[in-house]
């Protein structure tokens, strides 16, 4: 655990304390990283109030295509295209497989996009540095988006991904950001009552259920991830209001939270998300799983996105990479 703690002695670290759970956090409020500032100011005003989902796609891809081209460039062994036969319908899956495999089984990435936008093409840059950094297969799952596939369409792609690549490796850890985090919680729920021992779990900046008084929604909804965004995408992915009490959407309901994978929670101070993730670190901690939370200071919602221009960014997937190969390996 040690490891861990010395890779963040440069951050302004608030408490550390360690039972069966490590939590870092910062002892003032940071500013927000100037090339996190700089980016932001330059973004549509349709990318924090989307009325559309076309228009907001075209606007999120844009970004990404630019952003991109700042990201380290990272070339792999193979990088494979394949389908999945699940349940409802034929989910593209992307293998990533970097030049130095020394970790056994693979990562599932689950991309985040507020379950309407994001793709492997997308998430490409940090699905390559996930690969390079862990030294194992990374998965790339292109679930089913809404609103033309609505809950729980991109759980059910989920979760027959995490059960079609248990049988093919068994060693399997999964991780994902935002939406994706979302459905990594939920994933491992399910995963252990069906019996699935997953290695690991790593949950970014997650949405893990309904939150609309937290101090962190209160102040921080209206830098990047806007109360009208969350609005948005919920009325996109949703059928029905009665829906945020389905434990596929709301992890943090479950009856039970014993017994999942080993979980490494990130959260980032500027997010409204932030208190939510760091309350279920706290509910899998007092359900004894050994739980890990680290909140990045001066950063948003969907900063590793940005590898190549906010540091924090690099920081956090290399932090993910050592809690991956260590548990894979296990």
């Amino acid at each position: 655990m040690l490891n861990y703690i010395s890779l963040f002695l440069y951050i302004n670290v608030y408490k550390i304390f360690y039972t069966y759970s490590l939590y870092i956090n910062l002892v003032e409020i940071m500013p927000i990283d100037i090339n996190l500032e700089k980016w932001l100011s330059q973004l549509p005003k349709e990318v924090f109030t989307p009325r559309n989902v076309e228009e907001f796609r075209k606007y999120m891809d844009e970004g990404s295509n630019i952003i991109k081209q700042f990201a380290p460039k990272i070339e792999m062994k193979e990088i494979r295209n394949e389908f999945i036969n699940g349940r409802e319908s034929k989910i593209p899956v992307r293998i990533y497989i970097p030049k130095i495999v020394e970790t056994q089984g693979i990562l599932i990435y689950l991309h985040g996009g507020g379950f309407v936008w994001g793709s492997s093409d997308s998430y490409d840059h940090v699905l390559r540095y996930l690969a390079n950094e862990c030294k194992c297969k990374v998965a790339s799952i292109d679930y089913r988006l809404a609103p033309e596939h609505k809950f729980p369409a991109a759980v059910i792609d989920s979760f027959d991904s995490v059960k079609y690549f248990y049988e093919k490796e068994k060693s399997v850890a999964i991780a994902g950001d935002s939406a994706g985090g979302n459905l990594s919680a939920v994933s491992s729920i399910l995963a252990r009552d069906e019996g699935i021992k997953l290695k690991a779990s790593v949950l970014i900046y997650p949405t893990v259920g309904y939150d609309a008084t937290s101090k962190s929604m209160r102040e921080y909804s209206n830098i990047f991830l806007t109360r009208e965004a969350m609005n948005f995408f919920g009325l996109m992915y949703l059928k029905s209001p009665t829906d945020i009490y389905d434990i596929r959407f709301s992890p943090i309901l479950a009856e039970s939270h014993k017994n999942l994978p080993p979980t490494l929670i990130i959260t980032a101070e500027y997010d409204p998300l932030r208190d939510q993730g760091e309350t279920y670190a706290s509910i899998l901690n007092r359900s004894g799983v050994e739980t890990i939370q680290i909140r990045f200071g001066g950063v948003t919602h969907g900063f590793i996105n940005l590898l190549g221009i906010v540091p924090s960014a690099e920081v956090t997937l290399q932090t993910i990479s050592s809690f991956i190969r260590s548990k894979l390996n296990k």
